[in-house]
């Protein structure tokens, strides 16, 4: 595991679950120029975080892909709460309200 994702898992484990905001205060997860989105049926261009450096990228890849961390929807709320939101337009909301709903994300802990 990188090390940037034993920072990831770490904090997720500790908190519950976390947004991008709280995320973007780790060193070496913000400051690139690359973003999450969502491009589906569904759902086409929902950004869900913006500046995010490859290292972030790969290390939410790598802890998603070990069924470590998964991401639910969360509340516009939640982000205003922790004192950031994206400068876009809000997703529409879905049916299903899964993670492409909205546009923002809480990283949950895998039970």
């Amino acid at each position: 595991m990188t090390p940037l994702a034993e920072k990831i898992l770490e904090l997720v484990t500790t908190r519950g679950d976390v947004t991008f905001v709280e995320l973007d205060r780790i060193e070496g997860f913000s400051g690139g120029d690359l973003e999450i989105s969502i491009n589906s049926e569904q759902a086409s261009n929902i950004i869900l975080w913006q500046r995010l450096t490859r290292e972030a990228v790969d290390a939410l890849n790598e802890l998603q892909q070990a069924k470590r961390i998964h991401q639910l929807p969360a509340s516009i709320l939640s982000y205003l709460v922790d004192g950031a939101t994206l400068r876009l337009p809000l997703g529409r909301a879905l049916i299903n309200r899964d993670c492409s709903a909205i546009a923002g994300c809480r990283n949950d802990v895998c039970a």
